[in-house]
This record gives structure tokens, sequence and C-alpha cells, in this order.
């Protein structure tokens, strides 16, 4: 099963956004902010990420970032 986090500060929004793919049989989580997504993102392992672009704390290009830097250490 493919599991997906999804960072979305609309409560609405990700509320409908879960129901659909849950729906559809997937496993997800939603986090409302960036550093809730980089800390669910640090406990778990994810095959798909869905971002807004923008959100407290973090945004998600500055997401985007992280997850680039930390591919580009663990490749090297």
């Amino acid at each position: 099963m493919s599991r997906i986090l999804i960072l979305e500060d609309e409560s609405t929004i990700a509320g409908e956004m879960a129901t659909y793919l849950r729906a559809k049989g997937l496993s997800c989580e939603v986090a409302y902010d960036g550093e809730m997504f980089l800390k669910l993102r640090e406990r778990e392992e994810y095959d798909i990420y869905l971002l807004d672009i923008n959100v407290p704390k973090i945004n998600g290009l500055g997401i985007c970032t992280a997850i680039r830097a930390k591919i580009g250490r663990a490749h090297v």
C-alpha cells in the first residue's frame, strides 16, 4: 500500500484530500505546517509527498529544498 504525506494548512482541504485518498485504498497522514511535516517524515517512510506551497513555519518550497539536500547527502 502506498503511503502519502500531505502538507496542507487548511484543515477542510486536508481532510477532503485524506478522505479521498483513503477511499482509494491509500494510507496517508497530514501535516499542517512544515515543521510537523519534517517530524513525520523522520519517523516514517512515505512514497509520495503532496505539498502546499504557502504553509506556516517552513513553506512547501523550503520542504523541497530540505528533502533534496537530504537525498543528495544520502547518495554521496
